[in-house]
């Protein structure tokens, strides 16, 4: 797991990390036209979307101009190579139906099912000069010129408390993408995905900063985000049939499957999302600070969110003679 130290200053850091993922994407990237190169692209598109939660997180310190600059370069970075690992996933999720699918469908039709998953029909084939190795070499290029921008002078004003900040804002966009989605609005889904995916990887990168409450919040949100990532498989695998092949009868039955699966992964995301994200953006601050003022020495909490009270004596005990009482006058013999 990806994770700050919080042991030197969070300029040094915050870019020691971000270069540690620029480089194992250019490690991803080279290895792209060998044997493992499903494995490679899914590791370029893992590490770029770390890479850009880690600017979210820096966008209050470091400007949203510049981050969103800067994740933009990052999202065509990896955008050529996104078709292969698609197909990966359709593929995967095809072969988990069609497993359990009873009756089974025959091995005949199975084989053009995947055909059809396969090999995108030619109006949907992007015309392109360059070949996927010059898309590789433009890549490495590009990833090279960010590794230059990503020094410590990029997060030289960030601070603890511009950490918390973003952590919680990260929250607060991952809880309205979800209240926005309706049932059944997959696409809706999809783009709060984008948000709770986002939201997880920024909270492992401060782990080490309150680990008794985060490593479990981090652990519960990986179960959020696998939830959506297979809900996403399914959808993906749906609408690429009903495009392609909508009256063949084997798709139909695939069809009708994915989408009893899609309805009942809603039912469990509404129920493991709402544990997570039940709280308010204050209140979930609030928790976060108590339990952050217990764990972790008093002149380090501070840092994240408030500058140390000043000591104060604390007062002598209220006496009677000190209470404004009204008291009756002694009655006269």
């Amino acid at each position: 797991m990806v994770q700050l130290e919080f042991v030197q200053s969070p300029a040094i850091e915050l870019s020691s990390v971000a270069r540690a993922q620029l480089n194992a994407i250019r490690e991803s990237l080279e290895s792209l036209d060998g044997p493992g190169a499903d494995a490679a692209i899914h590791e370029l598109r893992k590490r770029t979307k770390r890479l850009r939660a880690l600017l979210v997180l820096t966008e209050s310190g470091v400007g949203k101009a510049q981050t969103r600059v800067l994740r933009r370069r990052l999202s065509a970075l990896a955008r050529d190579f996104s078709g292969a690992r698609e197909q990966t996933v359709r593929e995967r999720a095809l072969a988990t139906v069609l497993h359990q699918l009873e009756p089974a469908i025959p091995e005949s039709e199975q084989f053009e099912l995947f055909g059809l998953i396969a090999t995108p029909p030619a109006a949907e084939v992007a015309p392109s000069a360059s070949s996927p190795l010059s898309r590789r070499e433009l890549a490495l290029a590009e990833a090279a010129e960010l590794l230059a921008l990503l020094g410590p002078e990029l997060f030289a004003s960030m601070d603890p408390r511009k950490l918390f900040r973003g952590w919680l804002n990260s929250y607060r966009s991952a809880r309205r993408s979800l209240k926005r989605v309706s049932p059944g609005d997959a696409v809706a889904l999809h783009e709060a995905r984008k948000h709770v995916k986002a939201h997880y990887y920024i909270t492992q990168l401060v782990t080490g900063w309150c680990p008794a409450l985060l490593k479990g919040e981090a652990t519960l949100l990986d179960e959020v985000c696998e939830l959506l990532g297979t809900h996403h498989d399914f959808w993906e695998l749906r609408e690429t049939l009903l495009t392609r092949s909508p009256s063949l009868p084997a798709a139909q039955a695939v069809c009708w499957e994915a989408t009893t699966r899609l309805e009942r992964l809603e039912l469990l995301l509404a129920q493991t999302a709402g544990r997570y994200f039940s709280e308010t953006t204050s209140a979930r601050k609030r928790r976060t600070q108590c339990f952050a003022t217990l764990e972790l020495p008093a002149a380090r909490a501070a840092d994240f969110w408030h500058s140390p009270a000043p000591s104060v004596a604390p007062s002598e005990p209220p006496t009677l003679a000190a209470k404004s009482r009204r008291t009756k006058p002694p009655k006269a013999d």
